[in-house]
């Protein structure tokens, strides 16, 4: 058969409709696409993933680890750890100039489709349960650390407890009732806002310790000593 009359084995139209779709084929694989993937390792907001896709079609390519951010702000950082799970978002444009992973300014050249790349974590059944479906639920697997940009003051919650460092001269103020079920353990003294003697009553039913010292250390509003007899005073009684 002569190439002549090869039309007569492949016909125009199906040759045609078979070299399209190789040229969609062509120019798909070239963009990214949204795939499954883990954590490897964390830095600050960047990570390095890994592909969860299963090579089911005996494809000699394996996709490689890649570096890239993570979706979020500055201001919230998720507490990210390798063996995380999510997907990944492409961008039709460069982004290393805005992820901080390269320089210079995006442009609408083609990328590479492996080259342009956001993590994106996603829920999980096996999460745990949260306290309250109606409240925002906040935590890490060490704790929650709130503070300002420049950290002169922080707030630190951990398993052990609560921490708030501030700057000299700084306070926390609360507008309300402080209910301590437990002890209140002071390093300093209690004073007025103003500074000062605090004017204020102190009320317990407890006994009151105060600390040793000469005669007139400590004022109180009443004292009383028991009596022997009603109506007759006796010295007092030794840590009365």
């Amino acid at each position: 058969m002569s190439g002549a009359d090869n039309y007569q084995k492949v016909p125009l139209a199906r040759s045609l409709n078979q070299f399209a779709e190789r040229k969609v084929r062509g120019a798909m694989a070239l963009l990214g696409s949204v795939l499954p993937a883990e954590v490897v390792s964390v830095s600050n907001s960047i990570v390095t993933v890994k592909f969860l896709i299963a090579n089911t079609t005996g494809s000699p390519y394996t996709l490689p680890n890649v570096t890239i951010p993570v979706a979020g702000p500055e201001y919230v950082r998720m507490p990210t750890q390798a063996g995380d799970k999510g997907v990944v978002i492409p961008s039709d444009v460069y982004l290393g100039g805005v992820s901080g992973l390269g320089g210079g300014t995006a442009d609408l050249s083609l990328q590479a489709n492996l080259s342009s790349l956001i993590f994106l974590p996603i829920g999980n059944k096996n999460f745990s349960a949260t306290d309250d479906p109606n409240s925002t639920v906040i935590y890490g697997p060490d704790g929650v650390i709130l503070r300002d940009m420049g950290k002169k003051t922080t707030f630190t919650l951990t398993s052990s407890g609560i921490v708030i460092n501030l700057q000299a001269g700084d306070a926390v103020t609360i507008n309300g009732t402080l209910i301590v079920s437990e002890n209140l353990q002071l390093g300093g003294s209690i004073e007025s806002q103003s500074g000062g003697i605090y004017g204020g009553n102190i009320a317990t039913s407890g006994g009151v310790t105060a600390g040793a010292g000469g005669p007139d250390s400590v004022d109180l509003q009443t004292h009383e000593h028991p009596t022997a007899e009603p109506g007759s005073p006796s010295p007092p009684t030794p840590g009365t």
